[in-house]
């Protein structure tokens, strides 16, 4: 298999997955995770289901697609490992997908089977949901990586030690993307255990003493939001590897701008209660922005594109035909 084929089926797997997890944002916004009953992997005990409903179309319709999804990444990661020595990047990229996405239906066995689903109110809800979707984005980081260690400019060896700046900003931002995902999964779930008709009304529950510790700890997730808001553009500013060269550039120009979106989507969401399409909207911006963060961090730390910002444009053309060739 060439190089355009394994990065043609390492695009397929992102974009299979990307549309599985937004699948997975109005299975549980429709209520319908219960459409199957306390059953996994049968539906209702059957392994198709007999005179379904919408619910259970909804749920069994995102298990045939988690299936489907699997064994294109099955067929991934044969190819990663029988080219290995072609793209070392991608087989790495590839087991890390693979481990979560195993976790990942690890958790959504135990959302079902434990009845965490459609109205539950359980406080354990608030934790599984969360990890649900902190697996759901490491799994479309990891494959983003894979697309990237496909392509032509596939990045070198983790600096870590020599870029020691920019891996601390990346690791803050990091740690605080994740906190911003799991607060996120939380705050998805605010109406089960603090259901307001006002954005007023929800603030006065939540911070109420005889609120849910879920009411009470998604107010965070707005917290959170501004703080990384402000560690990526800070970092970005105070940090010269990060703005070193033409390809890092872009790469930030476009997380930074598909991240103020995103705060732009998410504050008109709050402001709105939470309809569906602007739901599903956030969380397909903010699926966009943790796989360019984490396609930004690999290249800013591997490089893959050295020339500095005065000389890059000028070098790149006069060395163009040779760049392509030994691409």
């Amino acid at each position: 298999m060439t190089r355009p084929s394994v990065r043609l089926l390492a695009w397929a797997t992102l974009v299979g997955t990307f549309v599985l997890n937004l699948q997975g944002t109005l299975v549980r916004a429709t209520g319908s995770g219960d459409g199957c009953g306390p059953n996994w992997p049968l539906c209702h005990g059957n392994v198709v289901p007999v005179d379904p409903g919408f619910s259970t179309l909804m749920e069994y319709g995102h298990r045939q697609l988690t299936i489907a999804v699997g064994l294109l990444g099955l067929v991934l990661l044969v190819q990663a490992v029988r080219h290995r020595r072609r793209h070392p990047g991608v087989l790495a990229a590839v087991l890390v997908a693979a481990a979560f996405f195993a976790a990942q239906a690890l958790v959504g066995r135990i959302t079902v089977v434990w009845e965490l689903t459609g109205d539950s109110a359980d406080p354990l809800r608030a934790l599984i949901l969360p990890t649900h979707l902190v697996n759901s984005f490491s799994q479309l980081a990891a494959l983003a990586l894979a697309v990237l260690y496909a392509g032509p400019r596939a990045p070198g060896r983790w600096r870590m030690r020599e870029r020691a700046g920019t891996a601390g900003i990346l690791l803050v931002s990091a740690v605080a993307f994740y906190g911003l995902v799991f607060t996120g999964g939380i705050s998805a779930l605010g109406d089960l255990y603090a259901p307001a008709d006002s954005v007023a009304e929800g603030a006065a529950l939540d911070f109420s003493p005889d609120a849910p510790w879920p009411a009470r700890v998604r107010l965070t997730h707005p917290v959170l939001a501004m703080v990384l808001a402000f560690v990526l553009l800070g970092g970005a500013a105070a940090v010269p590897g990060l703005r070193r060269t033409w390809r890092v550039t872009r790469l930030a120009a476009w997380l930074g701008g598909v991240y103020l979106l995103q705060l732009v989507v998410g504050t008109w969401n709050l402001l709105a209660l939470a309809p569906l399409p602007l739901s599903a909207l956030h969380q397909a911006l903010a699926m966009v922005a943790f796989a360019l963060f984490a396609v930004l961090a690999a290249v800013a730390l591997g490089g893959g594109d050295e020339g500095s910002m005065s000389s890059a444009a000028p070098e790149r053309a006069g060395r163009a035909p040779a760049a392509d060739q030994a691409d």
